[in-house]
């Protein structure tokens, strides 16, 4: 069989046939593409809230080291009023509690980055309470 042999009919089914084919390959293509654009989107916004949550937990503990630094620079403070346990401030509640394992569920590259801040912070906390035992 030849296409100058079709008669008009045939050559127009098989021509809306493949625009058919050819709408459901797009239309399956761009769904697909759809659940990895909202799968990304998920992930940033996951990302821009857990960034901001550090943000504010280091402004936080700026805020602290500078109440710490006043206690020994300003003769008029006597008394240590920071959170010396690091399990009960604002990070350490989010780190040793449900929020960072979040984080590290829904981006799993987080653990090891995550891992490295935890001496750091009971040793900024440790350090705060044995220079209020001192003062």
């Amino acid at each position: 069989m030849n296409w100058k042999n079709l008669k008009i009919t045939a050559k127009l089914a098989i021509g809306f046939g493949l625009v058919l084919v050819l709408l459901g390959l797009i239309s399956v293509l761009s769904l697909t593409g759809l659940g990895t654009f909202v799968d990304n989107a998920t992930t940033v916004i996951h990302g821009n809230q857990l960034d901001a949550l550090l943000i504010q937990d280091e402004v936080d503990h700026l805020i602290w080291a500078e109440e710490v630094s006043n206690l020994i620079t300003d003769e008029q403070v006597t008394e240590l009023h920071v959170e010396t346990d690091p399990h009960k401030c604002q990070l350490g509640q989010w780190y040793y509690g449900e929020g960072r394992k979040e984080a590290v569920q829904a981006m799993p590259s987080l653990a090891p980055i995550l891992k490295t801040l935890d001496k750091p912070h009971a040793m900024l906390h440790t350090t705060a309470d044995d220079i209020g035992k001192v003062f």
